[in-house]
């Protein structure tokens, strides 16, 4: 028996936001921590690519 914790005790806690290159039409959305300087550390996704969490999980 392991009594070490599940690996995702370990993992850290982010609180996100995101905003989309067009409200109207948008192609890409950007994703960032709203804690941090979101003109440096961010990550940009085509439209295609994006999932919603509950949808996969």
């Amino acid at each position: 028996m392991n009594d070490r914790e599940p690996r995702s005790a370990e993992l850290p806690d982010f609180t996100l936001c995101w905003a989309f290159d067009d409200e109207d039409s948008p192609t890409e959305v950007t994703v960032f921590d709203p804690e941090r300087e979101p003109t440096t550390h961010w990550i940009t996704i085509e439209k295609e690519y994006v999932r919603d969490l509950g949808s996969i999980a």
